[in-house]
């Protein structure tokens, strides 16, 4: 089709000398595919504060601008438009988390919160493509596809913190970093490259990749009262709709399920004790992920789920026995264990 596409022959017949340019997009499986795993953002507005510096990738030609935005006008974007965050290898750690809680301080210091644009990492994204649009002397950005992909536990600190007073958002500024990117695999880059303000596991870094997101589509198409989380702590933010059809024994996290497929289906069952970073480590060594994820049917990870299910039930069961004296399995138990 590109070649096609491309043809001077084919092209001249469709060449519209006289009146618009007709433009063609190729749509693939992977494209359908990619949209399902993470819907696209509609084009929205970015107003930043001040100087914007732009900056050109000297190896592709794309362009990233740096600047910074209110925190209100971040709080209100993430309210609109709530698939900001598809590429991130994570959803929100919640109000236990250390980040959280730091942050919430800084907040309710009349006089850090002034200095918050230093004090925090700020906001990275990527996009499509982006445009200048000023508007009352502001200077504002038309952004296509915007996603948030590093910046998601700050994002929801101040959303959280705006529901409480407003007014915690008066004088806080934001630094905001926005690419241009050129391919999915560079959005990945960007994404695991950037994610340092809280710890990011092998298993987060895996999120984007091909085969973990063609495992959660597959999963929402077969088996709905199932749900894979692709993203680390993606089930938390699921729609009451989805937790509630699925229940939390219906789930299945990409590291509880790699090792429970390993011990079940292994000829070595050890390998499912092995250091997540041997597990995840693509580039480092891509055996144990390829055995466990490449060309894998979502029901051949659900099988062993269940069976996992049924140990750790019998595990329970049979040690609230024991803590009632009533030793008839303790036993098994032990071999259990």
């Amino acid at each position: 089709v590109d070649l096609l596409l491309d043809s001077k022959d084919w092209k001249r017949n469709f060449d519209n000398e006289t009146g618009p340019k007709i433009d063609f997009q190729v749509i693939t499986i992977d494209k359908i595919i990619n949209d399902l795993i993470r819907p696209p953002t509609e084009d929205l507005s970015i107003k930043f504060d001040g100087v914007v510096l732009p900056k050109e990738d000297k190896s592709t030609g794309n362009e990233s601008v740096i600047g910074f935005v209110k925190a209100s006008d971040i709080t209100l974007i993430v309210k609109e438009h709530p698939g900001l965050f598809g590429l991130n290898v994570r959803q929100s750690l919640k109000k236990g988390n250390k980040a959280y809680i730091g942050m919430t301080k800084t907040l309710n210091d009349s006089k850090k919160k002034k200095q918050f644009w230093k004090l925090n990492n700020g906001i990275t994204a990527v996009c499509k493509s982006f445009k200048k649009d000023n508007v009352h002397g502001a200077v504002s950005y038309v952004v296509e596809d915007l996603q948030i992909v590093n910046g998601r536990q700050t994002t929801f600190c101040l959303y959280e913190n705006s529901k409480i007073d407003s007014k915690l958002l008066d004088d806080v500024l934001v630094s905001v970093r926005i690419h241009q990117i050129e391919s999915k695999q560079e959005a990945i880059d960007i994404t695991n490259s950037t994610n340092t303000q809280n710890t990011v596991k092998e298993v987060d870094q895996i999120s984007n990749y091909d085969e973990i997101g063609a495992l959660a589509v597959k999963c929402r198409d077969m088996f709905p009262d199932f749900y894979f989380e692709r993203q680390t702590a993606g089930f938390e933010s699921a729609t009451n709709d989805t937790k509630f059809r699925v229940t939390p024994k219906r789930l299945l996290d990409k590291e509880k399920s790699a090792r429970a497929y390993l011990a079940y289906s292994n000829s070595q069952p050890n390998d499912a004790l092995i250091p997540s970073n041997d597990l995840f480590n693509i580039e480092k060594d891509p055996t144990y992920y390829n055995a466990v994820f490449k060309n894998r049917e979502i029901k051949e990870l659900i099988i062993p789920h269940i069976f996992t299910y049924m140990l750790n039930s019998l595990d329970l069961k049979w040690g609230n026995e024991h803590r009632k004296k009533i030793d008839d399995n303790y036993t098994q138990k032990q071999i259990l264990h």
